[in-house]
């Protein structure tokens, strides 16, 4: 009979956190089965051919999360949470950093460090994938952050959105260490795709690297073709689905909220379009709260819960956790839940490209998505209300 496993049980040391380095990352436009593409969606091809992307490894990192989604590792802070640290405690050991280009020193670019676990190095390659395409299909197709989801099962995708008319864009990614094994990656997007039909759907390959040498960072594969016709307001239906998570992780008539939020978002097409014309009784009735409490952070009003003697996540925030109390706030922008109540999802808008703000103090961290949810860590509410009221000071005396 062998022996009872054992595990520590000290706290875990401080983490830092994902770099806020902003890193240049160029792209190759693969046209090889392509015809002419349509002009707005050329423009889009041609102008990230000449720009490229600029983003930070934190929202590299942040973007990362959707690789982890429906593996249902809820802790107790949400799933949004989870599935955040499981991506940093992949990736953070992958010793990622910006560095000047050896031929482009004005050019940062990514870098990784070289180990010799290439079981680790694949898996960490296509978990930063997800990140890169999801970036790319942000600025492709010209949606948002919010209207992204991870596909569940065996698709032939790992991510989806749908438009308005129910046209879905679909990105497959694959994740390819030093542009090692290209050919095979763009034949098995190219498989994963036979009929080239990908006006609406396209392949990117990223390849982290090692050096700071190389050509181009990323591949968008074969972007033409007839679009795909999906469900009946899939764009809407995947915001129900983004947002849920937040109103379950609040517990009680709160998490009601979230789970009809699901359902919703499962309805047939008629009860849906019913919805979206005049909002939804259980979302609007007594019975079901929409939060428990209420925070205004730089001139906006977020509902959502404070989880009062909350350890923060430290591997996020490099602040050093308290011996006790501490306290969490998540929530989301007062607009976006009264138009999730009213079916007036219509009405929201979300830049595209919009990137993450990070707000950091000695004793409190806040980030804002771009999907405009809050999460704020610090050491007690008098702490955020003294960052709060700093910050609005500081901007009365910031000239006109």
């Amino acid at each position: 009979m062998g022996s009872a496993p054992t595990f520590p049980t000290t706290s875990y040391p401080t983490v830092a956190p994902p770099s806020t380095d902003n890193v240049h990352l160029r792209v190759e436009v693969d046209r090889s089965r392509c015809s002419t593409p349509e002009p707005s969606l050329n423009s889009r091809l041609v102008h990230l051919e000449a720009q490229g992307i600029t983003i930070s490894i934190a929202q590299l990192v942040a973007n990362a999360n959707l690789h982890f989604a429906n593996s249902g590792m809820d802790d107790g802070a949400g799933e949004e949470e989870a599935r955040m640290r499981a991506a940093w405690e992949l990736l953070r050991h992958w010793n990622m950093e910006a560095v000047p280009h050896y031929r482009q020193p004005n050019r940062m670019v990514l870098r990784v460090a070289e180990q010799p676990n290439s079981r680790m190095t694949a898996i960490r390659s296509e978990v930063l994938a997800i990140g890169v395409a999801l970036e790319v299909g942000i600025r492709l197709y010209e949606m948002p952050y919010a209207y992204w989801a991870a596909t569940e099962g065996l698709q032939a995708f790992d991510l989806q959105c749908s438009d308005d008319d129910g046209n879905e864009f679909r990105i497959e990614a694959r994740g390819r260490i030093d542009r090692t094994n290209v050919r095979t990656a763009i034949e098995q997007v190219h498989t994963k795709f036979p009929n080239a039909d990908f006006s609406h759907a396209a392949g990117v390959i990223f390849f982290p690297r090692t050096t700071n040498r190389g050509r181009k960072d990323l591949i968008v594969l074969d972007p033409e073709g007839k679009p795909q016709a999906g469900l009946a307001n899939r764009k809407y239906r995947n915001l129900l689905l983004h947002y849920a998570p937040i109103f379950i992780a609040q517990g009680g008539l709160v998490r009601r909220f979230g789970q009809r939020l699901r359902t919703l978002a499962k309805a047939s097409d008629i009860e849906f379009q019913a919805y979206l014309a005049t909002g939804d009784n259980e979302l609007q009735g007594v019975p079901t709260r929409r939060a428990r409490t209420s925070l205004a952070w730089r001139g906006t009003l977020y509902l959502g819960t404070f989880f009062e003697d909350f350890v923060w996540p430290d591997w996020l925030t490099s602040i050093s956790p308290p011996n006790r109390g501490g306290v969490f706030f998540w929530g989301v922008a007062k607009e976006i839940v009264v138009a999730i109540e009213n079916g007036a999802l219509a009405t929201l808008r979300f830049p595209v490209g919009e990137q993450a703000i990070v707000d950091r103090t000695e004793a409190t961290m806040a980030i804002i998505m771009p999907d405009r949810t809050a999460l704020i860590w610090s050491g007690t509410t008098q702490d955020l209300d003294r960052a709060e009221r700093d910050a609005v000071e500081q901007q009365g005396r910031m000239p006109a």
